[in-house]
């Protein structure tokens, strides 16, 4: 009765474990582009796709405009920015999403924040407590597609109605970011950027694309 008292209790512990694995991953991603570690993002994250998935979202949040995979609702205005405007959006993304130029991109975000009077304290061990919590606070949905597939989804700390989507992929014991998409949430929370980011990558990931209406 012992044994099997045990080996349910370490089944358990090896499925808590499994479940918030993808949490942890995401979580120390986070923290590598914060304090500037590339060589930790360049072997946790798949940049190639990143960047794909980035290009197709960036581009209309950047410039405004709602699904574009509802074309026949767009206005030829916003039909024109998008083909114009998604040209400099991919550079820049090409430019930028890189295991040395990302945390760049947070450290000039984080400059600005403090000359706009949003000063973040320092990371330090005596607050990651602290740091945690917040970040499991703005956490709104995490859901495994599949065993090897975890979508997270969590809005910016500054701007509630910008939410990150990451899809994170089990390869071997270790998570890796494979996807990464930006959309705006209205305050009523209607979706107002693209729902079908994923329609160019979604068999390379191995899921039907997962739904990214929001909460």
């Amino acid at each position: 009765m012992k044994r099997v008292c045990l080996a349910l209790l370490i089944l358990a512990l090896a499925g808590a474990g499994y479940v918030a694995s993808p949490f942890v991953a995401a979580f120390r991603i986070g923290e590598a582009i914060k304090a500037g570690d590339s060589a930790y993002l360049t072997g946790k994250i798949e940049w190639p796709s990143v960047r794909n998935s980035l290009r197709h979202s960036l581009g209309p949040v950047a410039l405004g405009i709602p699904d574009p995979g509802l074309e026949d609702d767009l206005t030829y205005w916003q039909r024109f920015k998008l083909s114009l405007g998604q040209g400099s959006v991919d550079r820049i993304v090409d430019a930028y999403v890189t295991p040395e130029r990302l945390p760049q991109l947070f450290t000039l975000g984080r400059t600005y924040r403090e000359l706009t009077g949003r000063v973040v304290p320092e990371r330090t061990l005596a607050n990651l407590p602290r740091r945690i919590a917040e970040t499991w606070s703005r956490i709104k949905r995490g859901v495994f597609l599949t065993p090897t597939l975890f979508e997270i989804e969590a809005e910016d700390r500054f701007a509630p109605e910008r939410r990150y989507v990451g899809v994170l992929r089990l390869q071997g014991t270790e998570w890796r970011l494979v996807a990464l998409t930006v959309k705006i949430v209205s305050p009523i929370g209607k979706l107002v950027s693209a729902e079908d980011v994923y329609s160019e990558y979604d068999e390379e990931l191995g899921a039907p694309p997962p739904s990214v209406l929001a909460d």
